[in-house]
């Protein structure tokens, strides 16, 4: 009996923790894109905050109301969490036409191989929900989980990119992109749990997950409060000295295939 008293008072303690700290820094994210103007560079990530401050207010509102362990209150719940999720997406998508469209091969190379691995990865989820159009609650758990998957093997193939090619990914970017891949991770384990449970429990996972979205918006705060009002700097290129003097290594390092090659075409066959 004192066992179970106490889980009640912690699970009401971390329910009391994880709605103070989502709606003030919710809030304060909502004061600092504004102040530092952060629609100038990453709109669609203002948007998304804006859309988020009165979805979390909603949810906390919800969350202590009779209305919690009824129907409506898990429509709502994973409703807001896919159409947050899809937004994240045009983040994504945003970030790296930002990040790589300056580096022209780069860019046409990589926006085809990540759209590529979208459309695939939403092939899958549409045929996955055609086998679970009949439930609403399977419908929308399987659009949740199909997003965060695409949403975080996106987001890994775009910082490999830029590793691979060694382009430089501003603080902010990359601060975002690395926040959003955690959250994207653990909210589709989150998501999978909440295939057999009827609404969000106060289990190990539930808390989990608020708590890593607590993170991802601490991050997001602090990124946009230190570098959102710094320039974006242009592409780095390569010095005129340095290119030419790769350009003589080049040449001389494709001049012996290029003889082999012209003689074996001018051969004949005896």
């Amino acid at each position: 009996m004192l066992r179970c008293r106490l889980m009640v008072s912690l699970n009401l303690w971390l329910n009391s923790v994880v709605s103070v700290l989502s709606i003030s820094l919710c809030l304060i994210l909502l004061v600092v894109v504004f102040s530092r103007r952060l629609y100038r560079q990453l709109l669609f990530l203002t948007a998304y905050v804006i859309l988020l401050t009165p979805a979390v207010l909603v949810w906390v509102w919800l969350s202590h109301s009779p209305w919690l362990n009824t129907r409506g209150g898990f429509l709502y719940y994973w409703t807001a969490n896919s159409i947050l999720t899809f937004l994240r997406l045009f983040i994504l998508a945003e970030i790296c036409w930002r990040v790589l469209h300056e580096y022209r091969l780069v860019w046409t190379l990589a926006w085809r191989a990540l759209a590529g691995v979208a459309t695939l990865l939403i092939l899958v989820t549409v045929y996955f929900l055609m086998h679970n159009s009949h439930d609403y609650q399977a419908f929308i758990l399987t659009v949740q989980q199909g997003l965060d998957f695409t949403q975080a093997v996106l987001l890994l193939m775009l910082l490999s990119i830029g590793t691979y090619y060694q382009i430089k990914i501003s603080a902010l970017h990359r601060l975002v992109l690395v926040a959003s891949c955690i959250y994207s991770a653990v909210q589709l384990t989150n998501s999978q749990l909440g295939r057999y449970t009827k609404v969000p429990t106060d289990s190990l996972f539930d808390f989990v997950q608020h708590f890593t979205f607590i993170l991802m918006l601490g991050i997001w705060v602090w990124a946009v409060w230190r570098w959102a009002d710094l320039p974006e700097q242009p592409a780095r290129k390569i010095q005129q000295a340095t290119y030419d003097q790769l350009s003589s290594v080049i040449h001389a390092r494709l001049a012996l295939p290029n003889e082999n090659l012209s003689k074996m075409l001018r051969r004949r066959p005896e």
